[in-house]
């Protein structure tokens, strides 16, 4: 008997539909969109933290190196008050000696520091607007005395290899200090010879107090084998100047001893610190030496109590700065914001005088 096939109907075979394909494809599409904005978010993110990192790793070091300057304004390592100057350039002290017109001395914005470094749009120009500010202190190499002679103009110290011919240099004791220029200096028997026909920069051969502004007369002054020590005078300008990209950073020269032509000559070294700070601020604490009254604001270097008139910055002025508030503005090296912009950051610090501790 013949068995009927049983025939089954054929399942028909479907692919998917357009609007099934669209929908998916719109579906994929929202998915990797909202993968690359969380991609391109977290990009943004990293950036901005770089930069932020970048500017207060670099900053810290930075305002470190300007505060420790600040701090240590007037230091000499013999604590002495008198201070003699036998520095003559033209006739007149140079700023990068000029101790008794004030160990720290600030400028303002309005004040165009020409001699140190002026204003100027050139790369290491000091910006025009911007505040700045000159420091003098004792160097951190010394060397005890052990022997002066005054009338051969010679003062042998235990270790003269720190000190070079053409040096400006500091000599102190408990009663009193002087800043002049070495002519020769032997590290083989460690003598310093300052005669002025050596030692060109130096208007006379005492190095005792009162100098006069002239320098027509210098008093001798042989200084302490027990507690004389020599170091070198480090002055220290801080400014805002431009920088080779065409932005502006933060500036620090300092003196520099070169030989041309056989001569000693003393140059300015304009070291860029810090790049992309847009801006400086700088207003001093004040306190009156004589009443024993601190002030209650901080001012400007334009402040009527610090002019020229009142007796400057100088140790001949009561009124005395006992701290420095520094503000800077600085910027990040790249566009990161979503303004397209750059981010800014405006740090403070306060520096207190080392020197003038006991005002307080």
């Amino acid at each position: 008997m013949k068995k009927n096939k049983q025939s089954f109907p054929r399942r028909r075979q479907r692919g998917f539909t357009l609007v099934e394909l669209m929908i998916a494809l719109f579906l994929g599409i929202l998915i990797i969109g909202a993968l690359l904005t969380s991609l391109l978010s977290n990009k943004d993110s990293l950036r901005v933290s770089e930069n932020l990192a970048r500017m207060q790793e670099n900053s810290r070091l930075a305002l470190e190196l300007m505060s420790r300057d600040i701090r240590e304004a007037g230091e000499n390592p013999c604590g002495a008050k008198l201070m003699a100057n036998v520095i003559r350039s033209g006739g007149n002290i140079p700023w990068w000696a000029s101790w008794g017109d004030g160990a720290i001395q600030g400028f303002s914005g309005a004040t165009d520091t020409t001699s140190i470094v002026p204003f100027g749009t050139a790369e290491g120009l000091r910006v025009n607007g911007t505040a700045a500010i000159l420091v003098l202190q004792a160097g951190a190499a010394e060397s005890n005395v052990t022997a002066h002679n005054t009338g051969s103009t010679e003062i042998t110290v235990m270790n003269a290899s720190n000190f070079v011919a053409g040096d400006i240099l500091m000599s102190c004791d408990l009663q009193g200090a002087a800043i002049f220029q070495a002519g020769t200096v032997d590290s083989a028997t460690n003598v310093i010879n300052y005669d002025s026909s050596t030692a060109t920069l130096n208007c006379g051969n005492g190095l005792g107090y009162p100098t006069t502004v002239a320098c027509t007369t210098t008093t001798l002054r042989q200084f302490s084998t027990t507690n004389g020590i020599v170091t070198k005078l480090v002055p220290t300008f801080w400014y805002i100047g431009n920088n080779s990209t065409g932005g502006r950073s933060l500036y620090r020269t300092q003196i520099a001893r070169t030989v041309v032509g056989g001569a000693t000559q003393i140059t300015n070294n304009r070291d860029e610190i810090l790049n992309n700070v847009v801006e400086m601020n700088l207003s001093y604490l004040k306190k009156n030496s004589t009443t024993e009254t601190l002030a209650t604001t901080w001012v400007d270097a334009d402040d009527s109590e610090l002019a020229v008139v009142a007796g400057g910055w100088g140790e001949l002025n009561p009124n005395q700065v006992v701290a420095v508030r520094t503000e800077i503005k600085l910027q990040s090296e790249e566009v990161v914001s979503a303004s397209n912009t750059k981010l800014e950051r405006t740090l403070l610090f306060i520096s207190s005088l080392r020197s003038r501790e006991t005002l307080y």
